[in-house]
């Protein structure tokens, strides 16, 4: 389980997401994926499934056209460590925020 400074924080940028998204459509993928991801890891039960998962959204919404600024790297940063907070070794998957 995450804790309660992590899980507050992913969900404070989500709401920032959300907020700007009502005048900037630019943020849209990133609250979409915020709103994917959050649920999941502040779950109880989180697999390694859950993880990739997680990672593919976050890859998908890279993709996209997207605000892509400093919040947004913040929440990758979050997301990176509270997978490691919840077990994953994220060197060993190699993953690049």
């Amino acid at each position: 389980m995450l804790k309660t400074e992590l899980r507050e924080r992913l969900l404070t940028i989500e709401e920032y997401f959300v907020g700007m998204g009502k005048n900037n459509a630019l943020f849209h993928p990133e609250a979409a994926a915020a709103a994917a991801i959050n649920p999941v890891l502040c779950g109880s039960a989180f697999t390694q499934h859950d993880a990739l998962q997680l990672i593919a959204v976050l890859e998908a919404a890279e993709q996209e056209l997207h605000y892509d600024g400093s919040a947004w790297l913040d929440y990758k940063l979050s997301c990176k460590n509270a997978l490691q907070q919840l077990g994953f070794d994220t060197e060993a998957e190699r993953i690049q925020f």
